[in-house]
């Protein structure tokens, strides 16, 4: 039995953002091909303005109940698999949105076993909204780049 606050979870979230932008700035910095660059530099700032969201979420007063809400039978977070594809040493746009879609389908299953644990009505409301708004995430992110390979 794990024991987590909603803080705990939330922060762990953000720092995985946080880990997912500088991982795409570091391949932009090396990737070769322009359009593979343009990419990953757009996934780090997205990534980069998730975590700041969070960070504005929890640092938010009214949200503060929320936050200290623990979670009786929580997700062993560490031990959720994140299934990366191979980082090629010639990154093309297609390895950028293998990547990125990696890293939704890590949050999306996250969210999922955080909700299959949670007792509280807020709490699943918050995780609910999470969920949904990372499968729209998804949406939005296949699409924009599917926009940058056709410039």
């Amino acid at each position: 039995m794990r024991f987590q606050t909603v803080r705990e979870i939330l922060e762990f979230v953000r720092g995985f953002h946080a880990r997912a932008a500088q991982l795409f700035s570091a391949v932009a910095d090396q990737a070769q091909r322009d359009k593979a660059r343009w990419m990953l530099e757009w996934l780090a700032e997205h990534e980069q303005r998730f975590s700041e969201a969070l960070a504005t979420f929890e640092n938010t007063p009214a949200n503060a109940p929320l936050l200290h809400e623990w979670l009786q039978y929580a997700p062993d977070l560490q031990r959720l698999p994140l299934q990366l594809p191979s980082l090629p040493a010639e990154f093309s746009a297609d390895d950028a949105a293998a990547l990125a879609l990696a890293f939704d389908d890590y949050l999306v299953r996250l969210y999922k076993a955080v909700l299959d644990t949670c007792e509280s009505r807020e709490i699943c409301e918050l995780f609910r909204m999470l969920l949904d708004q990372e499968r729209a995430e998804e949406r939005s992110v296949s699409r924009s780049l599917s926009q940058l390979q056709d410039l």
